[in-house]
């Protein structure tokens, strides 16, 4: 019979083989992006932003969004709860080897170095019941590409498209606005590809 301490040993143990080859994190980084424009403005994280300082990048950007969407999300889908019931959402991951055990908060994927298509790997964020105006999709990912290589990491809302480009290993908080007509939101899409 397994105990809690067994339990927390074993936890802490699967997180850190997660991370046992991988290389430090060079830089912490927030992306805002304001989707009809395609602009996107990156900037160094020294330490969190606050729910404000996120909606003022917005604001930057020329787009409006309600800085309690930082605090308190609508929907909230992560590794561990990939699917909620109302409002109802869902994420779907597919490809590559994954990993959303007990006591992993992430999914994640080991591609080889080189790779045909973009759609190889990567997950989908299904939204319904969906209120119009304003929204705003944000994705929080460390991405770790081979030594002297580079890569992309895709965003689609429907059929608007976000690029991400990813040189060094990195930590990324991507935040993406948009104004939604009401009703189910389009398919969100995330995947990965090569330069």
């Amino acid at each position: 019979m397994a105990t809690r301490t067994d339990e927390a040993q074993l936890t802490e143990m699967r997180q850190q083989a997660l991370r046992l080859d991988l290389p430090e994190i060079e830089r912490r980084l927030h992306d805002v992006v304001h989707l009809a424009s395609g602009r996107i403005e990156t900037t160094v994280l020294i330490k969190p932003l606050t729910a404000e300082m996120r909606a003022k990048r917005f604001a930057d950007l020329g787009f409006v969004a309600d800085p309690s969407v930082f605090v308190i999300p609508r929907y909230r889908l992560t590794a561990q709860t990939p699917y909620q019931s109302a409002p109802e959402a869902w994420l779907d991951a597919f490809d590559g080897t994954y990993s959303a055990g007990p006591g992993v908060e992430r999914i994640w994927w080991r591609l080889p170095s080189s790779f045909a298509t973009e759609f190889m790997a990567g997950c989908n964020f299904s939204f319904q019941q969906g209120t119009p105006g304003p929204s705003v999709i944000s994705l929080n990912f460390e991405a770790f590409p081979y030594q002297g290589l580079s890569g992309v990491v895709v965003i689609d809302i429907g059929s608007q498209r976000t690029e991400i480009e990813i040189d060094t290993p990195v930590a990324r908080t991507v935040d993406i606005g948009f104004v939604h007509a009401g009703g189910d939101y389009p398919l969100t899409m995330v995947f990965f590809r090569q330069d």
